[in-house]
């Protein structure tokens, strides 16, 4: 499972974080607790997402979830490891989060670093992510 955080900067530039983990990693954090997959998707999202964060950006997350009820567990869980581990940054510690259905070019553009990353064709920043530390606050 790959995931890809991608922002422009000032100079036009757009910046971007990969991480990546494996089949092995998923089975190891398969069923280990209640709502895994929720607190693993969290988890990887959390992880490229705070690479690159800046004051007052919104983040759009390109995934559809089977259920609304998924989707906010999700965001729930984002939310809470964004508080814990910003807290008393202000402006990056309950950073607006929404789920984007619909394209445009920012979803578009990560959409396409996502297919380079599963390629090959670019650097994957982080290979077998580490999410064991994160995934344990979520407990």
């Amino acid at each position: 499972m790959i995931a890809v955080a991608t922002r422009w900067s000032r100079r036009r530039k757009q910046n971007m974080w990969i991480a990546s983990i494996t089949k092995e990693q998923i089975r190891g954090f398969c069923g280990e607790s209640h709502d895994w997959q929720e607190k693993l998707y969290a988890a990887l999202f959390f992880k490229v997402i705070n690479e690159i964060l800046v004051p007052r950006y919104e983040i759009l997350i390109d995934k559809e979830f089977q259920s609304r009820k998924t989707q906010r567990k999700v965001q729930k869980y984002l939310e809470y490891l964004f508080g814990t581990i910003n807290s008393g940054k202000i402006e990056i510690e309950k950073p607006k989060i929404a789920f984007q259905t619909t394209r445009n070019k920012y979803v578009d553009r990560a959409d396409q670093k996502t297919k380079l990353a599963r390629e090959g064709k670019i650097r994957i920043h982080e290979n077998k992510a580490k999410l064991d530390w994160l995934i344990k606050l979520l407990k």
